[in-house]
């Protein structure tokens, strides 16, 4: 997974738990800014933790990246003599 990737579905699921927290706060009686504050809190809150769940996945991904390349130079000199 690419860092945007992650940042992508971070967004993603901020914005749908904004959503999800406007329209419920709304459907149970509470004033519009009530219920814009909660959803603002909601959607930094959950897209946080969406955010900070994908970094061990991109961090997995780049290190794997790291490894493969240097995979590709190791029998590159095998048959030079001393």
């Amino acid at each position: 997974m690419s860092e945007l990737t992650g940042n992508k579905i971070a967004v993603a699921c901020g914005l749908f738990a904004f959503a999800l927290m406007l329209v419920g706060c709304a459907l149970s009686g509470s004033r519009a800014l009530t219920s814009l504050i909660r959803g603002g809190e909601s959607a930094v809150v959950f897209g946080f933790v969406i955010w900070l769940a994908c970094r061990p996945l991109i961090e997995a991904k780049e290190s794997l990246a790291d490894r493969e390349a240097s995979d590709k130079d190791k029998g590159k000199n095998v048959n030079q003599t001393v």
